[in-house]
Parts: C-alpha cells; sequence; structure tokens
C-alpha cells in the first residue's frame, strides 16, 4: 500500500502506461483487502492492455484470484456497499449527502456505519476514516 501510494503521489510524471499500472496495482490491492469490486479490477486491466502493456494485463489476467484472495485484515468482512459508504465517510460526506447520493435513506446508511464501525473495531467515524486510509481503501 505504501509503495502504491508513494507511486500514485507521482502520477503526474509517469507515462500513461506507467499510470494505468499504478491504477491496476491499487485496483488489485483493494480487491485483495475488500474482497469486493471485482469490476475495477477488469476495468483496470482493460486500461493496461489499452495502455500497450497487454502482456502485463494478459499475465494478470490469468493469476488465480478466487473471491477472498490475499488479506486476512478486517477489511476483507466489509461488504461492497460498506466499503463504498466508508469511501464517502473519507470525503468527509454527512449521513443526509451519502443517502442522497446512494438513493438510501439517512438510517440506512447510519445502520452501515455502525455496521462498519464494528467490523473495524472503530469507535469513531474518524478512527474509520483513518483506517480505511491506512489501508488505502479511501
Amino acid at each position: 500500500n505504501n509503495l502504491i501510494a508513494a507511486a500514485e503521489r507521482l502520477q503526474h510524471q509517469l507515462a500513461p502506461a506507467h499510470r494505468a499500472f499504478v491504477r491496476s496495482a491499487r485496483s488489485l490491492y483493494l480487491y485483495a483487502e475488500t474482497r469486493s469490486d471485482e469490476s475495477s479490477v477488469h476495468e483496470a486491466l482493460q486500461t493496461l492492455s489499452t495502455a500497450g502493456l497487454a502482456g502485463i494485463a494478459r499475465m494478470l489476467q490469468a493469476l488465480p484470484m478466487p473471491r477472498g484472495f490475499g488479506s486476512t485484515t478486517t477489511m476483507a468482512g466489509l461488504t461492497p456497499k460498506e466499503v463504498e459508504i466508508l469511501r464517502h465517510l473519507g470525503h468527509f460526506s454527512s449521513t443526509k449527502e451519502i443517502a442522497a447520493s446512494l438513493g438510501r435513506s439517512p438510517h440506512t446508511v447510519d445502520w452501515h456505519i455502525k455496521a462498519i464501525l464494528k467490523k473495524l473495531g472503530c469507535s469513531s467515524r474518524r478512527e474509520a476514516i483513518a483506517f480505511a486510509r491506512e489501508h488505502g481503501i479511501v
């Protein structure tokens, strides 16, 4: 995660193919950590192919990545919707703003936030956001 974050900070200096590679690395990392959002991995691999790195994309595509591959961290216990809500929290969105953007009620969003806090073992939204940033989710 730290290496990917360092590369992301330097993206403006990288060639398009290298930027695609960094995005792919982040997508694979997020998939490993959250065990969700497989579509972003496929999009990143397609971007790699388009950027002239089709061989690397094919190699990554061929790797066995069954559901649940990778990490055993507590992030893996979050549902895709909880990860999405956690990302919104990371952008300091309010419960009402999150509810409006997801087409859910504020009560439902609060329920998801309580589940996120419990699964991550956090006592506050800020602590959950810090944990998510540390793991590259936000």
